[in-house]
């Protein structure tokens, strides 16, 4: 699988080739340069996807959001939606301020599924519309009534107070197909700056809330690599991580986009998103299960030194290169916007050799474990991170309507971001199998 996914996605012909070729276009120095590649060889970070590409194609963000898409803007955004799709760019729509989402949605899904990436699918997005909407019910239903939605993931946004009424409708509709998911749009808001307008949707997978014309650049610390003969090595942890967010903080101007209103809100948030993966191959390792006490304990201890060597590094940063613009005229002092989000990993697990995903557990225990096992690891995580995290709460497909329900209520209860369920088989072209872990792609 390696060798298929460096030469077809990453183009290169072995992995020490490609932690070469990245370091040398992502470094300012010679020194930069050696530590970079250190770090990438040795599998202590891996950035995400399209900076992987850097010194063959432009390095271009992984996802961006553009403003609120209506009736009367649609031909201007659908177009520079599709000069980012065509340069692998995933995208976050707010469809909140149209007057016919649906209409909105249906039209955006074919027009990037007319997009061709050779031998990668489109790109993924997603699409949220707030509570308040008047088809916000038709919203919610859309994914069980059309079927071909299949390049965007949707999400009902609110503010922590929940509506019980769209709670059962959404409930009902999830344990059809999984979607809509929820995001709790206010709390996303309260490490915001509000004199930059207002947060109303999220990337395609959910691990970036961010402003009109946003950008992010990403990149994870695989966990699995700190272990030496099952203990932590802490101060190789710390040390990787500063490097981490340095790679990133370069990756920020060392991007090309061919969007000048998303280069321009590029420089002056730099937000980054520095995430975690390997967890569960971690506790796999230590002979710990996911969701008990002692599994939680260890997210404490990591993420509190992750949280805090990834904030004090963009603050050593700001006075080495200079803080974020947007922070000029406050008391924050860093370089970034914010720093830490949790993607998924998907495809740079597979560099990695790892069986987990992101935080997720091994495919093969999803859909075992019980809801509070899923909920409160990501409730532990979401504790030291900035911004959101792409979690799937995954449920056995005895699972009820009511199931869901109280995974809802969990998440208003226990300050999560954002939040989705799956129910296994729920879905006949479901990519993964939960019992056996065979991909069905």
């Amino acid at each position: 699988m390696l060798p298929i996914i460096l030469q077809l996605r990453y183009k290169a012909s072995t992995f020490k080739e490609l932690a070469d070729r990245v370091s040398i276009n992502v470094s300012n120095n010679t020194n930069e340069r050696q530590q970079f590649y250190d770090l990438i060889y040795n599998k202590r970070f891996i950035p995400a996807g399209n900076t992987l590409l850097a010194g063959i194609d432009p390095i271009r963000p992984n996802c961006a959001i553009l403003p609120s898409i209506t009736e009367n803007n649609f031909d201007e955004l659908s177009k520079r939606a599709k000069i980012l799709w065509t340069d692998r760019i995933g995208i976050g729509f707010d469809l909140s301020e149209s007057l016919n989402p649906i209409q909105i949605l249906e039209k955006l899904s074919v027009l990037n599924s007319n997009i061709k990436l050779g031998h990668r699918s489109q790109r993924g997005n997603m699409a949220v519309l707030n509570s308040s909407h008047p088809m916000i019910e038709d919203f919610i239903k859309i994914k069980t009534i059309n079927r071909n939605l299949y390049n965007f993931n949707i999400s009902v946004g609110f503010n922590t107070n929940l509506n019980s009424d769209l709670m059962d409708l959404m409930s009902e509709n999830a344990w059809k197909n999984g979607d809509p998911g929820l995001v709790f749009l206010d709390r996303i808001q309260l490490n915001e700056l509000d004199y930059l307008g207002k947060i109303k949707t999220l990337v395609p997978c959910g691990e970036q809330g961010m402003y009109d014309n946003e950008v992010c650049t990403l990149g994870s610390m695989n966990l699995n690599s700190f272990w030496i003969n099952n203990t932590f090595n802490e101060k190789m942890f710390i040390d990787s991580v500063k490097l981490a967010v340095r790679f990133l903080d370069n990756v920020v101007d060392k991007m090309q986009i061919n969007d000048k209103l998303l280069l321009e809100q590029l420089y002056n948030t730099r937000r980054i998103g520095l995430g975690i993966m390997g967890y569960a191959d971690v506790l796999d390792r230590l002979n710990i299960k996911y969701g008990s006490k002692n599994s939680l304990q260890l997210i404490d201890y990591i993420g509190n030194l992750y949280k805090e060597t990834s904030h004090q590094t963009s603050i050593d940063l700001a006075s080495e290169k200079g803080i974020c613009p947007i922070f000029k005229n406050t008391n924050i002092k860093r370089r970034n916007v914010t720093i830490t989000c949790i993607a998924p990993s998907g495809g740079i697990s597979l560099l990695t050799n790892n069986k987990g995903f992101g935080i997720e557990p091994f495919f093969r225990e999803a859909n075992k474990l019980s809801l509070e096992d899923h909920l409160i690891t990501q409730s532990t995580w979401q504790k030291y991170v900035d911004n959101c995290i792409s979690k799937t709460i995954n449920l056995s497909h005895t699972a009820t309507k009511s199931d869901i329900k109280n995974v809802w209520m969990y998440a208003r209860d226990n300050n999560l971001k954002s939040i989705t369920v799956y129910r296994d088989k729920c879905m006949t072209s479901q990519p993964i199998d939960c019992v056996s872990g065979k991909c069905n792609l």
